[in-house]
């Protein structure tokens, strides 16, 4: 070993270089967010997953020619008639209508995500730039004085029946 590396070794045998390029990796890895949070970036995921199960449960309905349900935009009760979680019934686990990372007082609710309504009786497959139509949405995509349910953004379900996380800043618009 020469001279430099063994200045540059730790107490344990590695050399600084060796440390420094663990720690670049596992930081670009998780986009630099890897030591911030993991407990949220893991609920952000879970939330991804259930968005996910809910755009390919409509997705397969629009394959049997099934409209979107003219469900409300956020229903007072789950048990209401238009309420998502009432229409999908057993098509969508309940645990899919929950954001892990919602308010205990919102997930006592059992439904944390916003509807898009005026998409109700539509097929999917009919709708004109689908991948930029918000379907279903974390609550905070409609009221700006929320915070956001993912530290700077939302998940959000899009019309095409893909789910993708969205920074605040690139919302998209409600009509």
């Amino acid at each position: 070993m020469t001279t430099m590396a063994r200045r540059l070794t730790n107490r344990r045998g590695f050399t600084l270089a060796e440390v420094m390029t663990t720690v670049t990796l596992i930081a670009g890895m998780g986009g630099g967010n890897a030591f911030l949070n993991p407990k949220n970036e893991a609920q952000k995921e879970v939330c991804l997953q259930h968005l996910q199960v809910i755009g390919q449960t409509f997705m397969l309905e629009d394959l049997r020619d099934q409209p979107l349900p003219k469900a409300c935009f956020f229903p007072k009760t789950t048990t209401t008639a238009d309420s998502l979680p009432k229409l999908m019934g057993p098509k969508v686990e309940h645990l899919a209508w929950l954001c892990p990372c919602a308010p205990v007082k919102l997930q006592e609710h059992k439904i944390t995500y916003v509807y898009n309504s005026t998409l109700g009786g539509k097929r999917m497959s009919e709708i004109e730039d689908a991948n930029k139509i918000w379907l279903l949405a974390d609550l905070c995509l409609v009221d700006s004085k929320l915070p956001c349910t993912h530290l700077d953004g939302a998940n959000i379900l899009f019309a095409d029946g893909v789910p993708r996380f969205v920074l605040k800043a690139q919302f998209p618009k409600l009509k």
